[in-house]
């Protein structure tokens, strides 16, 4: 029993062991597996494609293929394929991939040489004839002589005879200009003001004294001398501590006080024979504003220290204004035999107007007036109205005083010419005449009208979109201020 179960257990494993092994050599290998089609179950419908062979697929594919035009973009680059990389086989059913090999490229970029830069037009064009030469420099070659000198006469201050009569007050008004020099004496007691000559000339010019000091050794003069100053006013106002510049202006109010006293009482000496003068000094000062300032006080004490030269005995000399001035830094050691007065420009021109005959009491009486000068221009906004005790009273809306004067001007368009003739490669010689008249600001003659008459056989043409000089004069580019100033306060001007 016990052996006949032993044999049935030994019958049924030698059973399995051989059907594992019939298995295993019925099955395919791996290898095989994957290169045999799959099969599919008998009851499943297969497909044409289904059904062909590998090397059939390929073959189908290429004809697709063959038979999709394929473009690429200029924006889009054709893939990129590795090199050595086989490609996988599209599932079946699927779009076929365009063959990269196939595919037209895109041409490469054909790199250009750089563009040269673009060389814009000048911007003046200038036409120089053979016979060109400068007309400005022709013009100051005669300037006018002046008068028969008074100032041994103007040494004095006073012309009476014995007791005076009377005393009274007389002003000297001087018109320190940037180019000329201007003085009229007032005396409020007759009501009569007289405006003083200084050259042989005819008209306006017959009043106007260049504003040119020279000077010889150590002695200073207005006719000759072997060293010539010019631009008297503007220097010290660009340097007013320069003790040079100082004693120069010193110098020259000082020769200018003489001439206007000896005038005065050698041509009106009957006049004042029997009258005691007491004498004042109003200098006319660059300012928007009558407020006391820097500036002001400089004026100030070198005009007091100019009256005081103008009566010493000796020639005005470099050695007695530096005294002079080192005495007026002292105040109290200061004479005051006259009594200074420094007012801005506008206003004396404004009091000038109002005491003339040109004045309508009656009308509004609110102005605008405007002083373009060599250096400056000066412009005020005022009203004029009666105050109490026939006063009349000044009220100051603005009052403004730019650096455009006409002898900025002339700098300007000097610098203007220079600039394009050295460009236009012009003779040196047209240049150098130019550069001469740029600094003489004490011309005794009227600025071009414009910059084209600066020269003969000399054409120029701005580009259109370059602006001529006197454009960007007038445009504000040569303006160092430009801000008004405003005034309070009034002046107070008695009826004559």
């Amino acid at each position: 029993m016990v052996n006949s179960l032993k044999d049935a257990f030994e019958r049924a494993r030698r059973k399995l062991l051989e059907d594992s092994d019939a298995k295993v050599k019925e099955a395919p290998s791996v290898a095989e597996q994957t290169t045999q089609p799959r099969l599919d179950s008998p009851s499943e419908s297969e497909s044409f494609v289904a059904l062909l062979t590998p090397s059939q697929k390929r073959e189908q594919r290429e004809e697709a293929r063959k038979r999709v035009k394929v473009t690429y973009g200029s924006t889009l680059p054709p893939p990129h394929w590795r090199e050595g990389k086989h490609r996988q086989a599209a599932p079946i059913g699927a779009r076929p991939m365009p063959d990269p090999g196939s595919a037209p490229r895109a041409p490469q970029a054909t790199k250009m040489p750089p563009a040269a830069p673009l060389v814009s037009p000048p911007a003046v064009t200038v036409a120089i004839s053979n016979h060109a030469a400068c007309s400005v420099g022709l013009r100051d070659s005669k300037p006018a002589p002046l008068l028969p000198t008074f100032e041994t006469a103007g040494r004095a201050t006073q012309i009476q005879v014995g007791k005076p009569d009377d005393r009274r007050e007389v002003v000297l008004g001087l018109d320190f200009g940037t180019s000329c020099v201007k003085v009229v004496i007032g005396d409020p007691a007759l009501g009569k003001a007289f405006a003083v000559p200084f050259c042989k000339a005819e008209g306006i010019a017959r009043f106007l004294l260049p504003s040119r000091l020279c000077q010889t050794g150590r002695v200073f003069s207005l006719e000759a001398g072997t060293h010539t100053y010019r631009d008297l006013k503007l220097s010290l106002l660009a340097s007013p501590e320069d003790p040079t510049l100082q004693q120069r202006v010193v110098a020259f109010l000082a020769l200018i006080i003489r001439r206007a006293r000896g005038w005065l009482l050698t041509e009106h000496g009957a006049t004042y024979k029997r009258t005691a003068i007491a004498w004042k000094l109003a200098v006319g000062l660059p300012a928007a504003q009558h407020h006391q300032s820097p500036l002001s006080e400089l004026f100030e004490r070198l005009s007091h220290a100019a009256w005081v030269a103008a009566g010493a005995p000796a020639e005005v000399t470099d050695t007695a204004i530096q005294t002079l001035l080192a005495v007026e830094a002292k105040h109290d050691e200061a004479p005051a035999e006259v009594e200074v007065t420094v007012v801005p420009e506008i206003a004396a021109q404004i009091y000038g107007f109002v005491a003339s005959n040109s004045f309508d009491k009656q009308a509004p009486n609110i102005y605008l007036m405007a002083d373009v000068g060599s250096g400056t221009v000066d412009s005020s906004l005022f009203r004029v109205k009666q105050g109490k005790g026939g006063r009349w009273d000044f009220e100051f809306y603005t009052s403004v005083v730019e650096p455009n004067g006409v002898s900025n001007l002339h700098r300007h368009r000097v610098n203007w010419w220079t600039d394009a003739l050295t460009k236009a490669g012009a003779p040196r010689h047209l240049i150098d005449d130019l550069e001469a008249t740029k600094l003489i600001t004490d011309q005794q003659f009227s600025t071009p009208e414009s910059y084209s008459d600066y020269f003969r056989g000399v054409d120029s043409k701005p580009r259109d979109s370059v602006k001529s000089p006197d454009e960007e004069f007038r445009g504000g580019s040569a303006c160092l201020n430009t801000e008004p100033a405003s005034i309070s306060g009034s002046l107070r001007v008695w009826p004559r």
